[in-house]
């Protein structure tokens, strides 16, 4: 599950952030004022995302990647 934190949080706790995201996988989403700011998420994540859309005949890769380590349905 994705959680939202204020930017202002973050900054204050900012160990802990990079703690769960990393070590949690659970990534999270910074807000300011209210709206959706920033993602931060395990760097595997943002690697397999940047091949992907670097490559686009990646779609069965991107799939299992989102079935197995998000929990997400693949079916396009």
């Amino acid at each position: 599950m994705t959680r939202r934190v204020p930017l202002g949080e973050a900054r204050q706790n900012w160990a802990d952030v990079i703690g769960t995201v990393r070590y949690a996988r659970q990534p999270a989403i910074l807000t300011d004022r209210g709206r959706d700011a920033v993602a931060v998420v395990p760097v595997e994540w943002y690697e397999r995302l940047v091949d992907w859309l670097t490559d686009p005949g990646g779609g069965d890769e991107l799939r299992a990647f989102l079935a197995k380590d998000l929990g997400l349905d693949p079916t396009p």
